[in-house]
């Protein structure tokens, strides 16, 4: 990664809602969504990023892994399982 992709990593804020569903038919555990929106320092929206979804340290398997931000800056991962998570977002310019 260029110093300038890891510079804008680091100033990126994500800000991330966590949703918790359970499923009305089953009795297992609950699954959940990860999205929000990946915006610069000065809080505009930031397209084209590519987001990475962490569990445990390890890149998750769910797809699409990463997830490329839209025109809003907009991210979101279904279907998770409950846990901790971590997400990096970076964009190369």
């Amino acid at each position: 990664m260029s110093r300038k992709a890891f510079l804008f990593t680091v100033a990126l804020v994500l800000l991330c809602v966590i949703h918790a569903s359970m499923a009305a038919v089953s009795q297992s555990a609950p699954a959940g969504e990860i999205n929000g929106y990946v915006v610069s320092v000065d809080e505009k929206p930031v397209s084209n990023a590519s987001v990475y979804l962490y569990h445990g340290g390890a890149l998750v398997g769910v797809q699409p892994n990463p997830f490329v931000t839209n025109g809003s800056g907009y991210y979101g991962f279904n279907t998770m399982s409950p846990g901790n998570y971590s997400l990096e977002a970076t964009k190369d310019y």
